[in-house]
């Protein structure tokens, strides 16, 4: 899907959902963020227990090779860039990527182990399963 350009007076307002468009289902709650916001968030996961929300813009900042200002504006809504815009998706399809390639690997390792012997690695197998579910949701926005 391609961006979807909003013009204003001066600048313009750059709109990359990470997923194509963003629709709400029968039931679904729709939470008002924009697509850039959203992007931000994907990028960024949870706020840390030592974070505040500026440290956890200058970690996505970090993250996604922009400065903090940029990632500041993308956050409240104000015009960014195409640059900026497609560095921030780059940034969540590449966690995304992680996640997913992370979720593989610990699936791989549990069918390994009940090859050797599914009875006596049955809790550990069970763990990363789990694990990998977690990190699937996760790479899908589920979580």
């Amino acid at each position: 899907m391609a961006p979807r350009i909003e013009h204003g007076k001066e600048s313009f307002q750059v709109c990359v959902p990470i997923h194509g468009a963003i629709e709400h289902g029968d039931g679904a709650m729709d939470t008002g963020k924009s697509p850039m916001r959203e992007l931000v968030i994907s990028v960024g996961g949870n706020l840390r227990p030592s974070e505040n929300r500026t440290a956890w813009l200058y970690r996505v900042a970090t993250t996604a090779g922009l400065n903090y200002r940029l990632v500041r504006g993308a956050w409240h809504g104000e015009a960014i860039s195409f640059e900026t815009a497609r560095k921030l998706k780059l940034a969540a399809e590449k966690k995304q990527n992680e996640a997913r390639n992370t979720a593989a690997r610990l699936e791989s390792i549990a069918a390994r182990l009940e090859k050797i012997d599914a009875d006596f690695h049955r809790s550990q197998m069970d763990l990363l399963r789990d694990l990998a579910a977690r990190y699937r949701n996760l790479a899908d926005g589920n979580e």
